[in-house]
């Protein structure tokens, strides 16, 4: 029998044909950097924030996030060379897609003003270079505003937004690494830092009456994250809000049953305590506890005995 005869061959021969001709998938087309979704026009504007004289650093970061979501970043960033033979077609269209995506973010001043080539890569230097090197002004007056925000009669929430929109401007002036792609450990490590700092500048501008809570972040291991210092200290003030409404903190005066356990206007059963070193006329409530504990057994109705179990407090020993 000849190899052409061989029926082994041929099925090899026809499943190899049938790889070659079957279409990529979904996952290797937006791999594929010279990849174009139909949506892809030269129209594309990604962020309504044109750039000006004195938002370059914010706009640059928001343009990297856009292109490489696109994987269109090595274009920019000359990872992706201009190339020559099969790939030279497909790289022409795809640099002038982004040229055009680039072009439609500058304001009309500046637009005007771009320095047109061949390359993308030259036309995204061309507004660096230029507007860049502006970023010591902008860094003093930044941290100058971060060191006296303070939330007065702010909202925290409010005075967070005021504090994160200052802070996320200020970190988009950090230097680049080596790598490019903020992988390597001494980002992390400054990165760490900036945390630090970051939730540092966030408590120091806390009113007086969060001080409490304030401290326990300080104290805290390891270092809470901005959001979750952000969520403590809502939390905080929600729970004072709630143990200072009408109809909530009860005293001795009330019977029994009532001063254990009592109702709300919501329907929500409340739980109350007393704590050794606290006035007997003063309550603890703790309304989002899974169980509520109180000391002194005369305040009980009725008791019935229970299975030992572990109780966790709030500083979690």
């Amino acid at each position: 029998m000849t190899r052409n005869d061989d029926p082994t061959s041929f099925e090899n021969s026809n499943s190899m044909e049938n790889a070659r001709a079957s279409p990529p998938s979904i996952l290797e087309q937006y791999q594929n950097p010279y990849f174009l979704h139909p949506l892809d026009s030269t129209s594309l504007v990604f962020i309504s924030n044109l750039l000006t004289e004195s938002n370059y650093n914010s706009w640059s970061q928001a343009m990297k996030i856009e292109l490489t979501v696109k994987n269109k970043l090595g274009f920019i960033n000359v990872e992706i060379p201009h190339p020559s033979g099969e790939l030279l077609s497909s790289w022409i269209i795809c640099n002038g897609v982004v040229t055009a995506w680039i072009l439609n973010s500058l304001s009309k001043e500046i637009s005007t003003s771009i320095n047109f080539s061949n390359s993308v890569q030259e036309i995204w230097v061309d507004p660096q270079e230029r507007y860049q090197c502006k970023n010591r002004p902008r860094v003093f007056q930044l941290r100058h505003e971060i060191s006296n925000l303070i939330q007065n009669q702010d909202s925290v929430t409010a005075y967070y937004t005021k504090l994160k929109m200052l802070w996320n401007e200020l970190i988009s002036y950090r230097p680049s690494c080596s790598c490019g792609k903020y992988t390597c450990g001494s980002v992390k490590n400054l990165q760490t830092y900036f945390q630090t700092e970051y939730v540092m500048a966030f408590l120091m501008g806390l009113n007086d009456s969060s001080a409490s809570i304030r401290s326990q972040l300080l104290l805290m291991e390891p270092e809470p994250s901005i959001n979750r210092a952000f969520s403590l200290v809502l939390q905080e003030i929600d729970q004072k809000a709630f143990s200072s409404s009408p109809g909530i903190a009860m005293s001795l005066s009330k019977s029994p049953t009532t001063a254990v356990e009592s109702i709300n206007s919501n329907g929500h059963v409340v739980g109350i305590c007393s704590l050794p070193g606290i006035s007997s006329n003063q309550w603890i409530l703790d309304s989002g506890a899974s169980t509520h504990i109180c000391y002194n057994k005369a305040l009980f109705t009725s008791l019935r005995p229970i299975k030992p179990t572990t109780v966790s407090l709030p500083n979690q020993s």
